[in-house]
């Protein structure tokens, strides 16, 4: 049919087949509705056909790439962000790349080995007039996820520059943990990578307990106690740190089982059991913050999502 111009299947029959193979499970479908999409607008753009398919389509085809984990994921997606793109110039109504769009291609990002999705996501931020919150952390997700070697700082400077755009919503604790969890995952190649992650780590706990508008939750508890383990030899200076966070996390109810494990990590069997106070020796056997007295959780989302993690966030970074 691509060869006949004047035997064109319409705009409802393109869309349907390019939908049928992004939503299958199997890549190799993957690609066969992104090259029929391809084709289609470049036919379309060329001037050969009436019809092209339908905007959704173009959501659709990088949702799939999203999902998949081939090496030419980013190619693709990025070829196809590019022709919505023309076809946005071209008057094209529908084709104005929006959030679900570049969320998507975000995610494509995020899941390549490029080190430089990161550089690439924020340049298209800066091109558009209002990013959501769910942008923004699309972005801090590819930084997150990558292997970058300073991939803890890059994401601590794009929630500052989230913070300094007027247009953006201000960070809260999402974006900071967000921080905390790059960096606990950073450093893994030399001491002084470890040395620059938990210093970005320190400064973003104190920026956010320091903060008007937001505070350190569950998740930022646990996870400044993670960087502490994982990027500061062991010592008895660290488990001094830890202890005082551990205290200060008790005080404020916001011991959750993330927090409890990483003191456990971090601790002697006996420092443990002391820093957890009267109910150590048995919390100790099950890490179970059910265990714990309610005080020490009491600011702990309490349902079973959010029990032990913050899923939201979880499902996010690394």
């Amino acid at each position: 049919l691509s060869e006949n111009y004047h035997v064109f299947p319409d705009a409802g029959c393109m869309s349907s087949v390019i939908l049928a193979n992004a939503r299958a499970p199997n890549a190799k479908y993957t690609h066969v509705a992104h090259d029929r999409l391809v084709d289609l607008l470049r036919l379309y753009l060329d001037g050969k056909v009436e019809h092209y398919p339908y905007p959704a389509t173009v959501t659709s085809v990088l949702h799939a790439w999203s999902r998949c984990r081939e090496e030419c994921a980013a190619e693709k997606a990025s070829e196809l962000l590019a022709l919505a793109r023309e076809m946005q110039a071209a008057g094209v109504e529908g084709f104005v790349p929006n959030s679900r769009i570049f969320c998507s291609y975000f995610t494509v990002l995020s899941n390549s080995s490029n080190n430089e999705g990161g550089e690439e996501a924020e340049k298209i931020l800066d091109t558009l007039d209002e990013a959501d919150a769910i942008m923004w952390n699309a972005v801090l997700n590819i930084w997150a996820k990558s292997s970058h070697p300073h991939k803890a700082l890059r994401t601590q400077q794009c929630v500052h520059k989230m913070k300094e755009t007027k247009s953006a919503p201000m960070p809260d604790q999402f974006q900071f943990n967000a921080i905390l969890n790059a960096a606990a995952f950073s450093g893994r190649d030399s001491p002084e990578q470890r040395k620059e992650a938990l210093e970005v780590a320190v400064s973003a706990f104190d920026e956010i307990k320091n903060s008007t508008d937001n505070n350190p939750d569950h998740v930022s508890y646990g996870s400044i106690m993670k960087c502490y383990r994982l990027l500061m030899d062991p010592s008895i200076e660290r488990a001094a740190i830890v202890k005082e966070i551990f205290e200060e996390c008790k005080e404020k109810g916001y011991v959750g089982r993330m927090a409890l494990r990483e003191l456990s990590a971090s601790l002697r069997p006996k420092d443990f059991r002391e820093a957890v106070g009267e109910s150590g020796e048995l919390v100790s056997e099950k890490l179970d913050i059910a265990l714990l007295p309610k005080e020490f959780t009491r600011n702990v989302p309490a349902n079973r999502e959010n029990r032990s993690e913050h899923r939201s966030g979880k499902s996010n970074w690394c």
